[in-house]
């Protein structure tokens, strides 16, 4: 027995001796300079004040570990960085207070990266495990996280933005052509401002307002837009599609799913392999419409004011079904059955821009707005 409490002993003492008090480095820096921190691996926190130096505090290395942990300056650059001799080390928190206008490159093979104030400057920021939280950037941004969620607000500047295994959850961006990416979660974002592209490969996405044309992409599951102030354009491989506001073009495609467009200035164009499409139109622009299901209904509604070339056609309805109900509109117009197909055309005041509709298998309605 007393063999086992002097070996517990020597253990713990062992321990204790590794340990090691909360590291902490201060460099003088300059404003509108680079701050560079690379870990293997670690959690990074990021704040700013109003001193003109870096003050970098780390917590969980012991005596050895911290040998490996290099801060080097270059000019206005200070370059912090720590890697063990056997390529992985032990798992710590690096916590740094900057000057707010200073340009960062945080890189941890393995953590979570938080900048919790504003940041006067451009950043960057890669983990291949952890999730990445900021706000408050005035400058071009781009995010990298290989396997966790990402969130952001307040973004001026060009954005860029990858998951490879999480969501996206974004505040305001405005700035230059900005993309966003994730290849296996959902994408929601309040008001977004020059983003060209967003993209999912296996998710949703949730998109408040954007201004500028923007392509909304995922190859599995619902698309939302409540209100767009350019053109727009939403493809889905596997799900809804809905749109409650645009100010241009309108590209809406699903490959299984419904589609809703309202409030819509501009052309449609819009097809779904298999559900109903519903299309409010406010007014129209000099290119024709083309809505089409392969297996739905179809819902245009138009004001009673606008001048429109609407041609309906209905394919492969049950024989002997009244014409004007397969086709029905608030609008004078011609319906005819020929050879298998109900075809209605409506020249709306005079006529104008052509709205084509096409139906496979259901029915048509047209309704003054």
């Amino acid at each position: 027995m007393n063999k086992t409490i002097a070996i517990l002993l020597l253990l713990i003492s062992t321990v204790v001796f590794a340990q090691r008090d909360l590291i902490t480095k201060t460099v003088e820096a300059k404003k509108g300079g680079t701050f560079e921190l690379e870990v293997n691996p670690g959690d990074i926190s990021i704040k700013t004040w109003d001193r003109n130096e870096v003050q970098i505090k780390v917590d969980g290395l012991d005596d050895e570990e911290a040998e490996y942990l290099e801060v080097k300056t270059f000019g206005d650059k200070i370059s912090v960085r720590y890697k063990s001799r056997f390529g992985w080390g032990g798992d710590a928190d690096y916590f740094v207070s900057l000057p707010s206008e200073m340009n960062l490159v945080l890189i941890t093979t393995g953590g979570d990266i938080n900048i919790q104030d504003n940041i006067n400057g451009s950043i960057k920021v890669n983990t291949m495990g952890g999730d990445i939280d900021l706000q408050n950037v005035n400058g071009d941004v781009q995010l990298e996280t290989l396997g966790g969620d990402i969130s952001f607000k307040n973004i001026s500047g060009s954005t860029s933005v990858s998951s490879h295994g999480g969501d996206i959850f974004g505040g305001n961006i405005s700035g230059s052509s900005s993309e966003l990416k994730t290849m296996g979660g959902d994408i929601r974002l309040n008001k977004i401002s020059n983003v060209k592209k967003v993209t999912t490969f296996g998710g949703n996405i949730d998109v408040k307002e954007s201004s500028g044309d923007v392509e909304l992409t995922t190859f599995g599951g619902n698309i939302k837009l409540e209100k767009g102030e350019n053109g727009v354009k939403a493809k889905t491989y596997g799900g809804n599609i809905f749109i409650g506001k645009a100010n241009g073009y309108v590209d809406a495609n699903t490959g299984g799913g419904n589609i809703e467009l309202k409030q819509i200035t501009g052309s449609v164009k819009a097809r779904t392999a298999a559900g109903n499409i519903h299309v409010e139109l406010e007014s129209l622009s000099n290119k024709d419409s083309d809505i089409e299901t392969f297996s739905g209904d179809i819902t245009l509604l138009i004001p009673a004011s606008i001048k429109a070339t609407v041609k309906a056609q209905a394919i492969s309805v049950a024989w002997g079904r009244d014409k004007n109900k397969i086709i029905n509109s608030d609008f004078t117009g011609e319906i005819d059955d020929k050879r298998g197909s109900t075809i209605g055309n409506f020249a709306i005041n005079g006529g104008g821009t052509k709205v084509n509709l096409k139906t496979n298998m259901g029915g048509i309605q047209i309704k003054k707005k």
